[in-house]
């Protein structure tokens, strides 16, 4: 589970939702041991807190995942870092890697979803989104769990909403935008907009497949 509480941003059950532990010890120390995101603006002294959205396990390893934060412009909570920054894990959680080279962590964006390849979880995709931020910069994909991101946004709105992968076809993904659903047949290397007979054709905030 990810959140904005202090000391509860990453929190995990094991129990099936009984109880709850926080993981967020794990994240603060991938952030001091990353000198890109320790260089990040800080609005806070000692306290370690973020702000996260998107968080994904891998369906073919449970122990691997994906996560990142948001910059959040708000000034009712002050953060220990401003940015949006990837992160990973190989051990469920307990220890984190910043895992953003390629994508442009100052950016004033929020890591809303992450997408995993359903046997492949070195293929993931994260989404970008302006909510509780700025602006939104689409979709960002790595082939080697993480190490490496570059933009996958050829054709797509860049104001995206959510993601989905079709599980029996990962190739073929749907995004959500401010203009409507796009669709991509070929790993998001291109994009096509798939919205005829939607009601308006825009404002699309939510998919399910």
């Amino acid at each position: 589970l990810s959140s904005a509480v202090g000391h509860g941003e990453l929190t995990t059950s094991i129990d099936g939702g009984n109880t709850w532990s926080s993981l967020s010890g794990g994240l603060g120390a991938a952030i001091d041991q990353s000198d890109r995101a320790s260089r990040l603006p800080s609005e806070t002294g000692d306290q370690f807190h973020v702000h996260l959205h998107g968080i994904a396990v891998a369906p073919s390893d449970p122990e691997i995942l994906y996560t990142g934060t948001i910059y959040d412009p708000s000034e009712t909570e002050l953060y220990s870092m401003m940015g949006a920054v990837i992160f990973t894990s190989r051990d469920g959680g307990m220890t984190w890697t910043e895992s953003s080279n390629g994508f442009p962590i100052e950016t004033a964006t929020s890591l809303n979803a992450f997408v995993i390849h359903p046997t492949d979880p070195n293929t993931a995709y994260a989404m970008t989104s302006k909510y509780e931020s700025k602006t939104a910069i689409g979709v960002y994909k790595t082939e080697d769990g993480g190490s490496r991101w570059r933009a996958v946004n050829t054709g797509l709105d860049l104001d995206t909403r959510d993601l989905q992968m079709d599980p029996l076809s990962p190739e073929t993904l749907y995004a959500a935008t401010e203009s409507g659903v796009y669709k991509t047949v070929d790993g998001a290397e291109s994009w096509q907009p798939a919205s005829d007979g939607l009601a308006g054709g825009s404002d699309v905030f939510d998919l399910a497949l």
